[in-house]
Order: C-alpha cells, then sequence, then structure tokens
C-alpha cells in the first residue's frame, strides 16, 4: 500500500509556504522547492524545513509525496521526471490572470489532467486546492471534531487515493473520496464546493453525488 511520509513542496509562494510549514507542524519531514536556487531559498525559510534544488527531488527519501503549489502556466517549466515514480498532489487551480496563456486555457477545470499528462510517470491526485493558504492552520482540527472542515480527494488508483485521504486526515481535515482524478473538476474553481466556502464531509459528499448523477445523465442524453 501506498504510505506518505514526507512531502516537498514545488513552490514558494503564499500557498506553498503556508503548506510547508503545516505540514512541517504535524510531524512530517518537509523540503521545499523553488525555480530559485536551494542556498537562496533556505534563508527564508524556518528551520523545520529544508530547501532543495527541483533538480534533486528524485533523490530524496521513499515515500515523500511532491506537492505542486505553483502556477499552472509554470508546470512545463518542472521537468517531468521530477515526480516520478512518487505520489504528487496537484494544488493548483487556474487563474485566468495567470494561466490563460497556457494549454490549460482551453479546460480550466480539467487542469489536473494535464498536469497528469506533463508527470506522466507520477501517481497524480487533486486535494487542498479548495483551501485558501490562511485556512490551513486556522480550519484544521483533531479527528472527529463535530466542525471538521472536509477537502475531497482525486485520483486514478485508490491505493493512491487511499494515502493521500491518510494524509489530509493527519494534516486536520476530513478527507472525502471523490473517485478519479477526472472528478477534480468538481472541486475546481467556480464550482459549488470551491465558492462555497466551509463545509463538512457529509454536506461536501451530497455536493459530489448531486454533481455526479447529473453529469451521467447529460451524458445518456448524448449518446
Amino acid at each position: 500500500m501506498e504510505t506518505i511520509s514526507g512531502a516537498v513542496v514545488i513552490g514558494a509562494g503564499v500557498m506553498g509556504s503556508a503548506l510547508a510549514q503545516h505540514i512541517a507542524e504535524y510531524g512530517f519531514p518537509v523540503w521545499n522547492a523553488a525555480r530559485r536556487a536551494a542556498g537562496e531559498l533556505a534563508r527564508e525559510l524556518p528551520a523545520a524545513i529544508t530547501a532543495v534544488n527541483i533538480a534533486d527531488i528524485s533523490s530524496l527519501p521513499d515515500g515523500t509525496a511532491v506537492i505542486l503549489a505553483i502556477p499552472l502556466s509554470a508546470v512545463a517549466t518542472i521537468p517531468p521526471e521530477v515526480g516520478a515514480g512518487r505520489i504528487l498532489i496537484d494544488v493548483a487551480n487556474y487563474w485566468p490572470r495567470l494561466d490563460s496563456a497556457s494549454e490549460f486555457a482551453t479546460h480550466p477545470r480539467d487542469s489536473s489532467l494535464g498536469v497528469a499528462t506533463h508527470f506522466a510517470h507520477a501517481h497524480v491526485a487533486k486535494t487542498l486546492n479548495h483551501l485558501a493558504f490562511d485556512a490551513l492552520a486556522f480550519d484544521a482540527r483533531p479527528p472527529g471534531s463535530p466542525d471538521r472542515r472536509a477537502q475531497a480527494v482525486a485520483a486514478d488508483d485508490q491505493r493512491v487515493r487511499s494515502a493521500v485521504m491518510d494524509f489530509v486526515n493527519t494534516l486536520g481535515f476530513d478527507p472525502v473520496d471523490a473517485g478519479p482524478l477526472k472528478n477534480g473538476r468538481l472541486f475546481a474553481p467556480g464550482t459549488t464546493i470551491f465558492n462555497g466556502g466551509w463545509r463538512d464531509a457529509t454536506s461536501m459528499r451530497r455536493v459530489l453525488e448531486r454533481h455526479l448523477r447529473n453529469s451521467a445523465g447529460t451524458s445518456r442524453q448524448s449518446l
């Protein structure tokens, strides 16, 4: 079974930095990589997070997940082999101001499928994209808390999905199984889940199930 025992966050913007710090606070070894050299990046990082060059990610320990926290327009600048054999968690969203000139503009809600095409040898999952950087620490709760916020998780491989769901649970959120990676479009910007703010696991499952039923009905009508 796949397991996540550490994480390397690609991206040193507000979301990448917040994720790296949040994951480190839950006891995982954490690395941070960006377009800048590791030596320069290291001067900005807290002691619990280690700077690493993107080219050196492949040498990190087994079980280290790659977390993609960069604009979609920058995905093509990351060598595809970076995620080879690893779980790659895509937290990126399509934003017209940043990504309108990229290949993701054609099908913006299906951006994770484009990420999976680029990182063809990685095990791509979509989650944590419908959570603002400043809500990570604020909304995280222990398991079983009645007011715990949910995060949908989509991935084609059930073992990968389970591993990412365990990871999300450890980070303080209720994971909701959203099925295959294509269902990441159900919690992309502009959707009920993305725009609806805080949701618990029960209400999120209800929204996902409704959208999937509607999608199935539309597919049947088009046959």
